[in-house]
């Protein structure tokens, strides 16, 4: 055992033998509060509200949000923002499980330069913050450029002022996608004039800002006439898979392409072939398979009308299912905007726009097993099939196999509303028929979402409220209510205050911090996810704050695979667990 000392860190106790496994249902239920990271105890009561908490109500427009999640039951949101004049920079800002704005109010200025900066996507850096990239018209109008640019957990802008420069090349280059590295940097993907027709380009950007392949990008495809509608996700292995709506033949196909973590193309020149059916392929979106491969969905006219296909395409490029995909929808007219997550079991949940009613706009959604068997009703779950129109639904995995939906709704006939509905892995939906309204009265669209991380989500939008256009921000928890409070709020004076352990997910070195308000003893420990002991940590005595410092290694000092694990903090003889991933 070592005694603490309230001047030091902890250190590992090494060389202790192991412990006698129990099993994982017996680890203590959930008592953490999760603080602002940054932010001091003690922890207050949640602070979403009906209707939204206001991320930015700066002057003039805000639009076109994009968000991902914190890490920490929260998420962070990013957007195009014309507070400074007629043309449009990049803020973005956090919100915290709680439903309270952190940072700089209104939003970090991420980009401020001339002429305009336009939608700006983002992924996590690993550490609580997040990597933004936009295409930027400081080079001149009609000559826009890829720029990215990093904030911490902090909200501190961490790269050179305005964003480093992914692709300055000639021409235009916009409409970036991107995706984590799995080392603290990105893999960004863009469309790319700079050889007449629009081309596909890559380039991978290292945690401190620094571009690691081929000065202004890596071509993915560079095959006759355009290619557009670009699509990104991880391999698991340092690269990424691509996927876009391309024009080489004579209607658009849909190909897709893996680029390793040196920035080398693995699979044929100019992309595999995903699906080349008859009368056209457009629109693809893509989600891990988890095991090196991706599944992509796209919107499919091979029938007449325009229906949901979905392929799943391995590690070495090979189509894993029916020869130019699965139809995931055929019902009549046609369907639009397909949008995907995962299921947690190799396959994917995808969801769409949908003109079957032929009088307005719908939302559905299917899944689709990682043998490529739609799991669901024929042609999909109706997510909301309310008056009037449903459209531009955007997705996010529950965490159990189904997914939750979001979408801009017009069942008031006057303005628009949000809307989300979560459907359960089964297929059925879990919450008010025809979704939940996030806004009621009030003039919003353009939804975003991300998981809170316990089977619901954190939905942010643009919103009319008070002017042309604001974001704000609201989560629903697994029943499709609003929060009403965090995991009960140890009171500072009576018993001990943990914060979650932060970053999580982390790839090094995590810090959790605690406060106790009598001499006690406190116990760390770590457990796999079939309850076995992998470490242990103690310190005797002590009031107040202090910090564990949890280096990732076992009690014989190896360290842990990645994957999940659990911790218990036990102070005051109250235990406390959480899981880390």
């Amino acid at each position: 055992m070592i005694a603490w000392n309230p001047t030091k860190t902890c250190f590992m106790s090494p060389g202790r033998p192991a412990r006698t496994a129990f099993p994982l249902k017996s680890l203590p239920s959930l008592a953490l509060v999760l603080a602002g990271l940054g932010a001091s105890p003690p922890v207050a009561r949640a602070q979403w509200v009906a209707n939204g908490v206001a991320l930015s109500t700066a002057a003039n427009t805000q639009q076109l949000p994009s968000s991902i999640p914190d890490g920490a039951g929260g998420a962070i949101v990013a957007w195009q923002d014309y507070r400074n004049g007629a043309t449009a920079d990049i803020y973005v800002r956090r919100v915290d499980a709680s439903g309270i704005p952190q940072w700089t109010a209104n939003g970090v200025a991420v980009c401020t330069s001339a002429n305009d900066q336009w939608e700006p996507k983002l992924v996590s850096d690993g550490a609580g913050g997040a990597i933004i990239t936009w295409y930027d018209e400081r080079g001149g109008v009609n000559n826009d450029d890829i720029y990215i640019q990093r904030v911490d957990a902090a909200g501190v802008v961490q790269w050179a002022a305005n964003g480093v420069v992914v692709s300055a090349a000639t021409s235009e280059q916009v409409v970036p996608a991107i995706v984590s590295d799995g080392a603290g940097g990105a893999i960004i993907a863009w469309h790319d004039s700079r050889n007449g027709f629009a081309d596909i380009y890559v380039q991978r950007v290292n945690s401190a800002g620094a571009m690691q392949w081929t000065a202004n990008g890596v071509v993915l495809c560079n095959a006759t006439n355009n290619q557009a509608f670009t699509a990104i996700a991880r391999d698991g292995a340092g690269g990424a898979i691509v996927t876009w709506q391309d024009g080489r033949g004579s209607n658009d196909d849909i190909y897709a392409q893996r680029v390793d973590a040196s920035g080398a193309p693995l699979w044929a020149a100019n992309g595999h072939v995903v699906c080349a059916a008859s009368s056209g392929q457009q629109s693809p979106v893509i989600v891990s398979d988890g095991t090196g491969g991706a599944i992509v969905s796209w919107r499919d006219g091979r029938s007449g009308a325009k229906g949901i296909y979905a392929q799943r395409m391995s590690l070495i490029g090979t189509a894993q299912w029916t020869a130019d995909g699965v139809a995931l929808c055929t019902a009549g007219t046609f369907q639009l905007f397909p949008v995907i997550t995962t299921n947690g079991a190799g396959g994917a949940i995808v969801a769409w726009q949908d003109n079957r009613s032929v009088s307005s706009y719908d939302v559905y959604a299917q899944r689709v097993s990682s043998l490529g068997v739609p799991f669901w009703t024929l042609n999909g779950v109706a997510m909301g099939v309310a008056a009037n129109d449903q459209s531009l639904p955007l997705i996010a995995s529950d965490g159990s196999g189904g997914a939750i939906v979001t979408w801009s709704d017009g069942r008031s006939g006057t303005i628009s509303e949000v809307y989300a509905q979560r459907v359960i892995s089964s297929g059925t939906t879990a919450w008010t028929a025809n979704g939940v309204a996030l806004t009621t009265g009030v003039e919003s669209y353009s939804p975003v979402i991300v998981t809170d991380e316990e089977e619901g989500a954190i939905i942010a939008w643009v919103d009319s409220r008070t002017d042309a256009g604001d974001i704000y921000a609201l989560r629903l928890d697994a029943a499709g209510q609003i929060p009403s409070s965090l995991v009960a709020a140890p009171t500072f004076g009576t018993s001990p205050l943990v914060e979650g352990l932060f970053p999580n997910p982390t790839t090094g070195p995590a810090t959790l911090n605690l406060a106790t308000t009598a001499p006690s003893a406190v116990r760390f420990e770590v457990f796999d996810v079939a309850g076995r002991a992998l470490r242990e940590m103690t310190w005797e005595g002590g009031v107040g704050a202090r910090q564990i410092q949890f280096d990732g290694r076992d009690d014989r000092g190896r360290l842990l695979p990645s994957g999940v694990y659990f911790y218990r903090v036990t102070a005051e003889g109250e235990p406390v667990t959480r899981k880390m991933v």
